[in-house]
């Protein structure tokens, strides 16, 4: 399963039963504390193996603590043991039954996690709410997806094409005041992209940007297991010829990315379905690109970035210099240091409360993403 997501970074894995000395030893009766409560905090990865492990209360205790937390279901397993336990007891966002139906072995335990879990969530029904999240994000079943061939997104001609930008009445008045200076080049951004070709002129649509073949549909259960890149990047704050430079430079090791703009229907009934499962979409990506410190104030984008596995900042040194995203960075006026999730900026401010509980869900509190975001965007990219 570890082999078929390839979702582990870690170059060490604990298993208790392996690397612990027995429970009646004298080296955990002295450490309880820190080894039950303080090593799940520090792990870089938890990885649960099975749903059904959400039946019993020590899984439970260690998810309270975990960051971006995997749960493998009955499409990561082999065929064997595990697959058929997982087939016959596993749960879903439906039939989890919450801590109080958790079993325990030595029923003493129970107060104890329960505590701990009140502690760090603030009550039970809070954590279990976060437990069902999860389990619909990482499910099985789920809406259909696209991805996008790498060669034919590096490839494509009108989005490389280089020309001077034009300013336009949507843009802001940082962009406006970059561009009135007549030397500044780019493509298209994905604001221009939104609104030349997803519409229903079928002569202008998104399929016609790319090379036949370009699009592969896939159920959700196959996109889960699919090797993929995902993308963070202002829509109105870099053109996609910048994008596309700086990812050549890259050398991107997979042959398929997800790109909101070209892989999510723009104009489809479905399309919240996909973004309320954007933890499971960028969380599963095995390569994540960021271009430039400016996404930092962008409440969007503080979610795709609660999910990151090991990101990767592209910013000023990447950027081409004569681009829209490169004189952004440098502007006196541009917020390029992370604020806090409460200060991000969000087109909508009532989608605030859904991004902080997905990130709430995914890093146990705002606090906790707060102070990784803090030293991703501060030491990264340096």
């Amino acid at each position: 399963a570890l082999k078929g997501r390839g979702w582990t970074r870690a170059p060490y894995v604990g298993f208790g039963f392996l690397c612990m000395p027995p429970e009646d030893s004298d080296y955990v009766k002295k450490h309880f504390d820190f080894v039950y409560t303080e090593m799940p905090k520090l792990a870089s990865e938890l990885h649960i193996f099975g749903t059904s492990s959400l039946k019993r209360a020590w899984p439970l205790f260690e998810l309270a603590f975990s960051k971006r937390p995997i749960i493998y279901t009955a499409a990561d397993f082999p065929e064997g043991p595990l697959l058929q336990h997982e087939r016959e007891n596993g749960v879903t966002t439906e039939s989890y039954g919450g801590f109080a139906s958790a079993d325990c072995t030595v029923r003493s335990d129970i107060d104890g996690i329960k505590r701990s879990i009140e502690e760090i969530h603030g009550s039970v029904e809070v954590f279990d709410d976060k437990v069902r999240s999860l389990l619909s994000w990482q499910s099985d079943s789920g809406p259909q997806m696209r991805l996008l061939r790498v060669d034919a997104l590096l490839n494509c001609s009108v989005l490389t094409t280089v020309q001077k930008m034009q300013v336009s009445p949507k843009m802001s008045d940082v962009v406006k005041s970059i561009l009135s200076s007549g030397d500044t080049l780019g493509s298209l951004t994905s604001h221009q992209v939104l609104a030349d070709y997803w519409n229903s002129d079928a002569e202008s649509s998104v399929d016609t940007l790319f090379r036949q073949g370009a699009f592969v549909d896939l159920s959700w259960s196959d996109f889960r297991k699919a090797s993929y890149a995902v993308l963070t990047y202002g829509w109105a704050t870099i053109t996609w010829s910048d994008i596309i430079s700086v990812l050549k430079e890259a050398r991107m090791g997979v042959e398929y990315v997800w790109i909101d703009i070209f892989c999510l229907g723009q104009n489809a009934t479905d399309k919240m379905d996909v973004i309320e499962r954007s933890p499971a979409i960028y969380g599963g990506a095995k390569e994540y690109h960021v271009f430039g410190k400016v996404v930092a104030s962008r409440g969007w984008c503080t979610c795709e970035l609660a999910s990151a596995r090991n990101p990767v900042l592209h910013t000023t040194g990447a950027l081409p210099s004569n681009g829209l995203a490169h004189k952004l960075e440098v502007h006196p006026s541009t917020k390029t240091e992370f604020q806090g999730f409460e200060l991000a900026e969000f087109f909508d401010d009532s989608d605030r409360a859904k991004v902080r509980k997905m990130i709430e869900t995914q890093n146990f509190s705002v606090a906790n993403f707060d102070a990784e975001m803090r030293h991703f965007f501060s030491i990264f990219g340096k």
